[in-house]
């Protein structure tokens, strides 16, 4: 960005350049230094990608030509459709192409790890760069908000895709998979996070003076600009003091990012324990929790949903779903409800893991109890009714109905355990 002796203002990057004046014979002398500077280097400029804009529109004399074309509705510089302000098309534009783009990661076969990676690696830096560097004419809350539409709108994909069960917690979708989570970047997020890198770079580098001084007018007279987001942002996630110096750049970038992450995943953690049990003991125990299986190649989206919605009790009776109700598919011309299926189905291919956990939870409970040698449990065997006097006098009734005083759930319990004053379940 360069003013050459207050007559001509140039900002340009790359091959892209932008150039303002305040008169029309002006805009032609730039464009016949530029044309002349890019010959001196084997270029040309092409003029079907170049135009010309003004808030007056002058007369044109019937013998000139326009040297260059007008723009009415708008003009695109660095992938950002500009007019005097950034027109709201942006927004709209790179929302369907990030969705479209979202739909196809999550629809492939990879696993879900690998699809959070390549969506982090290759819709957030796009998004980012249109909303971190946006500014039509809206204040900073709609646009944060409209980064909120846009995780939600990620979010149904997930659901849509089986990668997130439809009632499980928002939280975990957001936390690196080391703290339970899927590992997805938040779109809000990382706009706060461009808009901290924009103000310190514009604080920090010596060509940026001249523009940071105008910023900071503007700021002065309340209006929104990448100074007052970044402040915004710093004074949200309380961020610690830094010096604005050229040589510091990376690092404050760096230092201010990681705080404001440690900041968010705090945040979410805590929302999580919460909100779901599942949460709170993940955190609490988190040290000693290794989830190698997140990672393996043959962990499926499907399987990966759900192991999330298990863990967060999230997996509904199949009796809850309307219009879902129908008879067993075994043949037992009883409801498939979730319970029926799990535990009361007759059929041993529906029972062989629960009576297989009931098999040993009944014979720890005889080696432990001291049970005489006689009384022996057939392997595989889930029901028991004995009666023995080992360390103390002991009832055991397993897989069938009992009467107590007291009814229990379904009066069917797994197993019951009679000592000489307790009963247990």
């Amino acid at each position: 960005m360069r003013d050459t002796c207050g007559r001509f203002h140039i900002l340009a990057f790359m091959d892209d350049f932008k150039c303002h004046t305040s008169s029309k014979k002006g805009l032609k002398t730039l464009t016949q230094e530029i044309e002349r500077s890019a010959a001196e280097l084997g270029l040309k400029l092409n003029r079907e990608k170049c135009g010309m804009y003004s808030r007056v529109t002058e007369p044109i004399e019937e013998e000139e030509t326009p040297f260059l074309p007008a723009v009415r509705n708008g003009y695109k510089y660095l992938g950002i459709e500009q007019l005097e302000r950034d027109i709201n098309t942006n927004y709209e534009t790179v929302k369907a192409k990030a969705i479209q783009t979202t739909e196809q990661i999550f629809k492939s076969p990879l696993t879900t790890p690998q699809k959070a990676q390549l969506f982090n690696s290759t819709v957030i830096p796009s998004i980012i760069y249109i909303m971190g560097n946006l500014y039509p004419d809206e204040k900073r809350a709609t646009t944060l908000k409209k980064c909120r539409d846009l995780d939600k709108e990620v979010r149904k994909v997930l659901v849509k895709e089986n990668i997130k069960g439809k009632t499980t917690s928002n939280d975990h979708v957001y936390l690196p998979t080391n703290k339970g989570g899927i590992g997805l970047r938040s779109i809000e997020l990382e706009t706060e996070i461009q808009m901290v890198r924009k103000g310190i770079y514009l604080r920090s580098h010596p060509e940026m003076q001249a523009a940071c001084k105008n910023y900071e007018a503007l700021q002065r007279g309340g209006w929104r600009n990448p100074l007052s987001d970044h402040d915004f942002v710093v004074s949200k996630y309380n961020c610690p003091d830094v010096e604005y110096t050229q040589g510091k750049i990376a690092k404050n970038c760096k230092t201010l990012k990681q705080h404001i992450e440690n900041t968010f995943f705090k945040q979410q953690q805590e929302e999580w324990a919460k909100n779901m049990h599942y949460g709170k003991v993940f955190i609490k125990e988190m040290s000693s929790v290794e989830l190698p299986a997140y990672s393996s190649p043959l962990m499926d989206s499907w399987r990966f949903s759900l192991l999330h919605s298990t863990a967060e009790e999230q997996v509904h009776g199949l009796g809850a779903i309307p219009g879902r109700r129908r008879d067993c598919r075994k043949g037992c011309s009883q409801p498939e409800t979730a319970y029926h299926v799990s535990t009361a189905c007759i059929q041993e291919a529906y029972n062989a893991r629960h009576d297989f956990v009931v098999h040993w939870v009944l014979k720890s409970l005889l080696t432990s109890l001291g049970a005489p040698e006689e009384i022996r449990l057939q392997f595989g065997k889930a029901s028991l009714c004995v009666d023995f006097l080992g360390k103390r006098r002991t009832e055991i009734r397993a897989g069938g109905k009992i009467l107590t005083e007291k009814r229990l759930h379904h009066n069917k319990p797994l197993t019951s355990l009679y000592t000489s004053t307790i009963l247990r379940k």
